[in-house]
């Protein structure tokens, strides 16, 4: 009977794999509209399935049962006034409909082109009360995050919902 499991049973285990899905990538130019969102980072989990289908069947098959997101921060452009930049701060976590932290930005482009929230660093090409163009230029969280979790997923996406 043990042979028949090894051969061709079933059992199955599940895990979990940490993701960072992230609206950005370093060196890469972007464009926002006043309202939208300049960059955004989500925090989840992949919740995987192993399956052993058997050694007739290959052995174990695994796959991304779905994805458990717990927190995510947000950066929204809210327009330029003598070249002084309006950027908002929201962060979600857990049901993500409703911000739990809200904070409003304000940096003097006389002083500097480049900004900074938190870890990232951001270089202002452009702004206006329309758009704004930018360069993240420095997430230094990222480095942080690959050196003391190696196996953490880092995914760019178009869009966070």
């Amino acid at each position: 009977m043990l042979a028949v499991g090894i051969l061709a049973g079933c059992t199955t285990k599940y895990s979990k794999a940490p993701v960072i899905m992230a609206t950005f990538r370093e060196g890469e130019e972007k464009i926002s509209n006043v309202g939208s969102e300049m960059i955004s980072i989500q925090e989840c989990d992949d919740v995987n399935i192993q399956e052993w289908q058997g050694l007739l069947m290959g052995g174990y098959t695994k796959r991304v049962l779905y994805r458990e997101c717990t927190k995510k921060g947000e950066l929204i452009y809210n327009g330029v006034s003598k070249n002084t930049l309006k950027v908002s701060f929201r962060e979600y976590s857990m049901d993500m409909k409703k911000p739990n932290f809200f904070q409003d930005l304000i940096y003097d482009l006389d002083q500097d082109k480049v900004i900074q929230f938190r870890s990232i660093r951001i270089k202002i090409l452009d702004a206006n009360n329309s758009i704004i163009k930018f360069i993240p230029i420095d997430w230094g969280k990222k480095k942080e995050i690959e050196e003391k979790f190696p196996n953490t997923k880092f995914e760019y996406v178009v869009e966070l919902f």
